[in-house]
């Protein structure tokens, strides 16, 4: 889950250099112009992450259904070897899909100034407010979204629905209450980010362009782009996965060399050096931990300043 959640904490990156940069421009400038290349590479980088996150979010429930259903194999189904060939399958898939829409939009035209300028009235190059603006028929490129974007959205769906069935009927079949209580919990987390994300995405894309105005486009897709709207949960988490790595990388050499050795002692300067930073990193992940329960305090309590 932790590798998983390092490859999400590098696309939600991703997401957030490629849109934010445009949008501090645009409240700069008094026009919301942009050059037609610019706009094509940010549309191609956009969809290119975006897909990533909603295929590895996917991911991440077959990892939970795993843990959960069959944790005496978890281990071994899904190692780090397995992880990294999901997420490459995962970046692949996104970049078929994203070159596919990238050669739809290029044959269209848009209505510019004399310098290859697209007046666009939103913060980044978005698919809806490019169709929108575009003076050629968008037929084809509306098509492409509900038929071959919504069979891509039906995999990832359909995988998350399936595994959570699952792990409802062995959460269920659990005797104790603490073991089920404990189980939700590990979930709460991602299901929050599935409702989330997945549904700003069905609001966004699929619906007709006719129900659709220029001021829901932005509100839509501000949802989407900033990755800070998405539950910060997923980035204490990937937090705390480095603290745990650090403190294993600070205890488990010195465990090792007494392990091999028949000489148990350690210098004076080693021994320091370790205990500073053991206690360091260790009161970190203390810190952090409670961080944590503040942010779950928030997002139960007070749901709807969760964002702020």
């Amino acid at each position: 889950m932790y590798y998983l959640l390092r490859g999400l904490s590098m696309i939600d990156l991703g997401l957030s250099t490629v849109t934010l940069p445009q949008l501090l421009v645009h409240l700069v400038s008094d026009s919301p112009a942009i050059p037609a290349a610019r706009c094509l590479t940010q549309f191609f980088f956009f969809y290119a992450f975006g897909v990533t996150d909603t295929l590895v979010i996917a991911v991440m429930a077959l990892d939970r259904y795993v843990a959960i259903c069959d944790p005496l194999h978890y281990a071994f189904v899904m190692n780090r070897q397995i992880c990294a060939r999901l997420l490459a399958l995962s970046w692949v898939v996104s970049i078929l899909h994203t070159m596919l829409h990238v050669g739809l939009i290029l044959p269209l035209c848009w209505a510019g100034d004399a310098g290859g300028n697209v007046n666009l009235l939103h913060f980044f190059c978005d698919h809806r407010p490019l169709l929108r603006a575009s003076c050629s028929d968008t037929h084809s490129n509306e098509l492409a979204i509900f038929l071959e974007g919504g069979f891509l959205m039906l995999g990832p769906c359909s995988l998350i629905v399936l595994s959570y069935a699952r792990i409802g009927a062995t959460i269920l079949r659990l005797p104790s209450a603490a073991g089920r209580c404990r189980a939700v919990s590990t979930c709460g987390s991602h299901l929050t980010m599935v409702g989330f994300l997945y549904g700003t995405i069905i609001w966004v894309y699929f619906q007709p362009s006719s129900q659709n105005s220029q001021d829901q486009d932005t509100l839509r897709s501000s949802l989407f782009a900033d990755p800070k709207l998405q539950t910060p949960m997923y980035f204490l988490l990937s937090q705390l996965s480095l603290i745990d790595i650090s403190l294993a990388t600070i205890t488990i050499p010195q465990m090792l060399v007494h392990t091999l050795s028949v000489d148990r002692s350690i210098s004076y300067n080693r021994c320091m050096v370790q205990l500073f930073f053991f206690m360091a990193v260790g009161s970190m992940e203390v810190h952090l931990l409670a961080a944590m329960a503040y942010d779950r305090y928030v997002a139960i309590c007070d749901p709807l300043r969760y964002s702020a």
